[in-house]
């Protein structure tokens, strides 16, 4: 019986080998299955990563062209508020300027006074980018008007022979036309 039961033992020793190995194949299956899963899950988490990653950096784009834009239109506003306050300004500069001419008779401390205060005006306008537009050579219908044409010996067609009223630019930028009279 020994036999038998060595025997015996030697069968239930081998069902429980192989059921080990069995059970082994089974977790491996299984925690490949589970380790494929895995990774499946894990590609689909970065592709929605990488989604939301690209959205973002276009959102961060979207924002940074939208600010620069609005840099843009802000400029421009002020630009042009700047403008129309200097066209109500340039006027009374002119008349001002215009009015110091008459004051000839009057005291040297009177004139240096109003001289002062004039050239206080130009610093001004000159701080905030506004030029006088020369009226010298020939007229340039980008900067000129003509308002007469006379004849003048001496000096070629569209030469510049008189100022009539004063022009100025702004950064550049025509803020109001130097009116000029010119040869035929």
């Amino acid at each position: 019986m020994t036999d038998d039961n060595n025997s015996n033992e030697n069968i239930n020793d081998g069902d429980k080998i192989a059921n080990a190995q069995s059970e082994d194949v089974a977790a491996s299956v299984q925690e490949e299955s589970e380790s494929a899963s895995l990774k499946n899950e894990i590609e689909e988490l970065r592709k929605i990563n990488e989604e939301y990653l690209a959205g973002w950096k276009r959102a961060k784009a979207d924002y940074i062209n939208l600010e620069a834009q609005f840099g843009k239109r802000l400029n421009m506003a002020m630009e042009r508020e700047l403008a129309d306050v200097l066209l109500r300004f340039l006027p009374i500069y002119e008349t001002f300027a215009r009015s110091l001419e008459h004051f000839e008779e009057t005291t040297d401390e009177t004139r240096q006074g109003l001289e002062t205060v004039l050239g206080e005006f130009w610093k001004t306008f000159k701080d905030l980018g506004v030029d006088k537009i020369k009226t010298e050579g020939l007229a340039d219908p980008n900067f000129h008007e003509v308002i007469m044409k006379q004849e003048k010996e001496g000096i070629e067609p569209e030469q510049i022979i008189q100022e009539a009223a004063s022009g100025y630019t702004l950064n550049g930028k025509l803020l109001k036309a130097a009116k000029v009279i010119v040869a035929k």
